[in-house]
């Protein structure tokens, strides 16, 4: 089984042993760490073990235009694994990454003798992609002039139930959100870090720091839906925390580095969860009862949305 992965500044290594015809010509280390070191250009390529498969070749997502558009150029998929989904994974990957950065658009181009490559799903305002030019929207209904938003409220994003299917997507998204947390803020000086996001906002370290407090509640109220009957969980100031002196001044490593832990630990627990799991209930004091499956849609929301706050903000600024 493949796995799909976004490769990164410092992943070169991971093209070493990509099989033949995925690219036109030989792989340079050189240019492909070049690549990966621009923060415009995003790689997805699908791995098993040690071996790439398959590759969006020259895939962009541009980062530094209001319109917050997106283009994959080439998608090359070894003759081998042809036929088998992973041309489709590969887009959805860099979709649903665009989606994190504030992209608006993608569109996808295909030979004239090409096959459709991405049906339409209901409700979830995807076009088809086939022969010639046509434009697929990664998300629809998310105003992006308001900046506390960019990718849209958790409202627009959730649904009452989820299949298990759809609950290891979102257990992905949790595994992944400390990686992009991380990606997000690299590079960035004293001066960009207590850049607020928006006007009125939080600053750019306040959100790292907010993302660790929101996911250590996140963790302990798992743990209380699982193991006690409709427990009501206690709510915290989040307004008040982001003013502790720890929140406005502590460098955004420890933060970081205390989300790698703790997703690690949370994420055996999600991937321990059985089906009756997600049904249990819990209530807040400010949504009502609910039950771990929304739970889980929650918080997979939250790290993007809050990934999506810097990344917009380094787009507009140019950062």
């Amino acid at each position: 089984m493949a796995q799909i992965t976004i490769l990164g500044p410092g992943d070169q290594a991971t093209l070493r042993d990509v099989l033949p015809e995925v690219f036109d010509l030989p792989v340079r280390g050189d240019l492909v760490r070049e690549f990966l070191e621009d923060r415009r250009h995003h790689l997805a390529v699908a791995v098993d073990r040690v071996t790439s498969w398959a590759s969006p070749r020259r895939s962009t997502t541009s980062t530094r235009t209001r319109t917050r558009n997106s283009g994959s150029m080439e998608v090359g998929v070894a003759p081998a694994h042809r036929r088998v989904g992973l041309g489709k994974a590969l887009l959805r990957a860099l979709f649903r990454l665009g989606r994190d950065l504030g992209c608006r658009e993608a569109w996808v181009l295909t030979e004239r003798d090409g096959h459709v490559l991405v049906r339409p799903r209901s409700g979830r305002g995807r076009a088809i992609a086939r022969e010639g030019q046509e434009t697929i929207h990664p998300h629809k209904g998310c105003d992006m002039t308001d900046l506390r938003y960019p990718i849209g409220p958790f409202k627009d994003h959730a649904r009452d139930r989820t299949t298990a299917v759809e609950q290891a997507d979102l257990m992905d998204e949790i595994a992944a959100a400390p990686a992009r947390l991380r990606a997000a803020v690299a590079g960035l000086d004293d001066a960009q870090l207590d850049t607020p996001y928006r006007e009125d906002g939080w600053t750019v370290r306040q959100v790292v720091h907010h993302v660790v407090d929101s996911h250590l509640n996140a963790y302990v109220r798992f743990r209380w839906a699982l193991t006690e009957d409709g427990p009501v969980i206690k709510p915290y100031d989040e307004k008040e925390w982001a003013r502790l002196p720890d929140a406005m001044t502590a460098p955004v490593e420890v933060s970081l580095d205390l989300l790698d832990a703790l997703h690690k630990r949370w994420l055996i627990l999600l991937r321990a969860m059985v089906p009756e799991d997600f049904e249990r209930r819990w209530t807040s004091p400010d949504l009502g009862e609910l039950s771990v499956d929304v739970l889980l849609q929650i918080y997979a929301w939250h790290g993007k949305h809050h990934v999506a706050h810097i990344t917009s903000l380094r787009g507009r600024e140019g950062w």
